[in-house]
């Protein structure tokens, strides 16, 4: 893959973690971490099988590394996960004594009305599973430099209770459609964790995009991945990607650049940032700024 995602590395390891000025801000840390289904998997993945590579652990919860990085950052911002080197891997394991102490502190009383009866069975243990939010839209961008050149691709999922999840990547040589392609295949691996059974218009505004996965795939595939003038079609892997990886609830929908369009203008911001060496503020599953 030719795409380096800066923005979704994972964070160097630090003998000295910041403390958050109290116990409540730790918790309320963690709970925030734990408030994404993916980022809920990671957790249960390494509480039952321990320490593991990133790389086994994006296998294993079915998302991609770059997905992963992502995620990871903000569970290791938290404090609920450590990283450590081991040669050419990055290994990642649970802060168990945190996640223990965290949900230890919990102390339940009973209220009038509502003890329990000796005879009614044990209530069911705390589950931390979560159901992500429904999404209400999601906006793709890319961005080269030069064209060929360094380019970013940008991706804004919107979530109807106003949260805002916000990807991105670099690749030091590339073109601006494989970007476009890239920001794309972003979206679509994120659909893919949390499975959406509504539609969901998914806005781009490269009409490279749109037409071919709308219109052009089709032909393509027939024809043995061929254009009509019998060419190889053009970023072949990043389309058989999107083919693999394209659901029935996306509604592909281009919308005009630059036309002032939030969701398309900070689509296209976080790609521009990132074709130009920058690393951009990424906000995730949060309330969108003011």
């Amino acid at each position: 893959m030719d795409s380096m995602t800066r923005a979704n590395s994972v964070p160097a390891e630090s003998s000295s973690p910041v403390e958050p000025s109290s116990r409540t801000e730790e918790r309320a840390k963690i709970f925030a971490a734990l408030a994404d289904a993916t980022r809920l998997k990671i957790v249960e993945l390494l509480a039952a099988q321990g320490e593991l590579s990133g790389t086994d652990i994006a296998n294993q919860v079915g998302i991609s590394l770059a997905l992963f990085c992502h995620h990871s950052r903000t569970l290791a911002e938290a404090g609920v996960i450590h990283f450590r080197k081991d040669g050419q891997s990055k290994l990642s394991s649970l802060n168990q004594r945190l996640l223990s102490d965290c949900f230890a502190s919990f102390t339940f009383q009973d209220k009038a009305g509502l003890a329990q009866h000796p005879n009614d069975p044990p209530p069911a243990p705390l589950s931390l599973s979560t159901t992500p939010g429904a999404i209400r839209a999601i906006y793709t961008d890319g961005a080269c430099s030069g064209n060929p050149g360094a380019g970013g691709w940008g991706t804004v999922i919107y979530f109807a209770d106003g949260g805002v999840q916000e990807l991105g990547g670099y690749a030091p040589h590339t073109t601006n459609n494989r970007m476009e392609l890239k920001a794309a295949i972003a979206a679509l691996e994120f659909l893919a964790t949390v499975s959406p059974s509504q539609p969901i218009p998914l806005y781009t505004d490269s009409q490279y995009v749109q037409k071919g996965i709308t219109q052009w795939l089709r032909g393509w595939k027939r024809k043995g991945w061929k254009k009509a003038n019998g060419e190889d079609v053009t970023n072949q892997d990043l389309w058989q990607q999107m083919d693999q990886l394209n659901l029935p609830h996306v509604r592909w929908t281009y919308v005009k650049g630059h036309a002032g369009d939030v969701g398309n203008e900070r689509a296209d911001a976080i790609a521009r940032a990132f074709a130009l060496g920058k690393t951009p503020s990424l906000h995730q599953a949060s309330k969108p700024p003011a």
